[in-house]
C-alpha cells in the first residue's frame, strides 16, 4: 500500500496528526476489499502504525497467509490466539479501556467468527467510530460504530514525514 501524496505530520499537535494519520488510513484502505494476507485488519494496522511513527515489529516470522485459516496458522506460529494478542506484544502501545480510545488508536472487535475466532482490529477515527473490515461490506473498510469492544491500545505519535510510505 502506497501513499499517493507525501504524510507529514511535523509542525502538528498530537491530535491533528492522529486525525490525520486515521483519515489517511481509510483513505487508503477504503476501496480495497477484503484479501487476507493483502487487504485485512492486520495489514491495515501495520499502515496506520507506521504513519503514526511506531512500525510495527516481529511480525514477519509469522509467514504470509492469503486464507483466514492461514491467518490463524500464521497467529499460532507467533503464539497468538487471536490478533489482539498479537497487538498487545507490540512495543509502545499502551493497552487501554476501549471507552479512552483517541482518533488514531486501535481498537480489537469481535470478528464475524465470534468469540471463537481471531477477532479483527479497527483503527479509532472521531465521533465514536471505528474503520475497519466488516462482511456486510464488500467494496472495502467500512465506518462503524461498534456497540461492543475488545481490547484497545493507544499508538505512541512521533511526527513523521513519509514520501510513499509502504504498508
Amino acid at each position: 500500500m502506497k501513499l499517493v501524496d507525501p504524510f507529514v505530520t511535523e509542525g502538528m499537535t498530537e491530535l491533528e496528526a492522529r486525525v490525520k494519520a486515521a483519515q489517511a488510513t481509510l483513505d487508503a484502505f477504503r476501496e480495497r476489499p477484503f484479501d487476507p494476507g493483502t487487504y485485512d485488519c492486520a495489514k491495515m494496522a501495520k499502515f496506520h502504525a507506521r504513519l503514526m511513527g511506531c512500525p510495527v515489529k516481529g511480525i514477519a516470522k509469522a509467514g504470509g497467509y492469503k486464507t483466514i485459516l492461514g491467518m490463524k496458522r500464521a497467529l499460532r506460529r507467533l503464539d497468538c490466539a487471536s490478533i489482539g494478542d498479537l497487538a498487545d506484544r507490540q512495543r509502545g502501545w499502551l493497552h487501554i479501556a476501549p471507552a479512552e480510545a483517541w482518533p488514531g488508536d486501535i481498537i480489537e472487535l469481535e470478528g464475524d467468527d465470534g468469540e471463537d475466532g481471531i477477532g479483527m482490529l479497527a483503527v479509532r477515527l472521531t465521533n465514536g467510530r471505528c474503520a475497519g473490515y466488516h462482511e456486510a461490506v464488500e467494496t472495502g473498510v467500512a465506518v462503524m460504530q461498534p456497540e461492543i469492544f475488545g481490547r484497545a491500545w493507544r499508538l505512541p505519535w512521533k511526527p513523521v514525514s513519509l514520501a510513499g510510505a509502504g504498508a
